[in-house]
């Protein structure tokens, strides 16, 4: 892996997606995060061939070691970013990582997109 820094990739023609994104570079106070559309050719060399469907519809997070993909990139940025630590026990509460991923999942189908998703 070249790639160390955390990064997300992203759909940038996605306005649900633009949203969240923008949420996570308000919460990102120490600019820490690189953001990348998931079309970038950067992103051949952060995200493995085995992980490259999922990310045409999850966001997908990588932290320097792990990904994360959908709801666990929220999960993940929760007790990673200060700004979104009130975030951490819905996101962690018992039976979230069941629902959490199905809810994410039904929201990834319903997003509008610009024309070009």
């Amino acid at each position: 892996m070249q790639y160390q820094k955390p990064v997300l990739v992203y759909d940038q023609h996605c306005g649900f997606c633009r949203w969240c994104a923008g949420i996570i570079g308000w919460a990102d106070s120490e600019k820490t995060i690189s953001f990348v559309d998931y079309r970038d050719e950067i992103v051949d060399n952060i995200v493995p061939n085995d992980h490259r469907a999922q990310i045409s519809r999850f966001v997908c997070f990588y932290d320097g070691a792990d990904f994360f993909f959908g709801f666990f990139v929220f999960r993940r940025l929760s007790v990673m970013l200060k700004r979104l630590w009130w975030l951490a026990p819905f996101v962690f509460f018992p039976g979230s990582g069941y629902f959490g991923p199905r809810v994410y999942e039904w929201i990834s189908k319903k997003r509008k997109c610009d024309g070009l998703c």
